[in-house]
């Protein structure tokens, strides 16, 4: 059985951006969210694959993903080690949106420890 896949989105999640702006510069002054990385890393230790999902640049560099990855990947790789986030995959490029609206989403202010995903993924089975 494979293991159970989970995708965290970056901003606004893992971390806060105390600056906003139109300017890359903005993701430098970003600070971790111990509580969720603390459940990110939890589930990693219970043997998830952890994908960290996100739009990081995408309005900034138009949606040019060759140009977000030159120019905000080794920041993020830093940063992910640097706040001790345990992932398997980084993935740039997310799409941005307003509002999600997916059959597999939780909302991060939903999660508060691993058993609350758990739970999630236990109701998106049942459905």
């Amino acid at each position: 059985m494979r293991p159970t896949r989970i995708a965290f989105d970056l901003d606004d999640v893992l971390c806060e951006r105390s600056v906003e702006g139109s300017t890359k510069e903005k993701y430098n002054s970003c600070a971790p969210i111990q509580k969720m990385i603390d459940v990110c890393n939890k589930a990693y230790d219970e043997g998830c694959e952890i994908t960290i999902f996100t739009a990081r640049g995408m309005d900034i560099f138009k949606k040019n993903k060759d140009l977000i990855i030159d120019e905000l990947f080794e920041l993020t790789k830093n940063q992910l080690r640097m706040w001790g986030v345990k992932h398997h995959n980084l993935v740039m490029g997310k799409q941005p949106y307003d509002l999600l609206i997916d059959d597999k989403a939780v909302c991060s202010f939903d999660i508060k420890s691993f058993d609350d995903i758990v739970m999630a993924k236990e109701r998106s089975q049942k459905k």
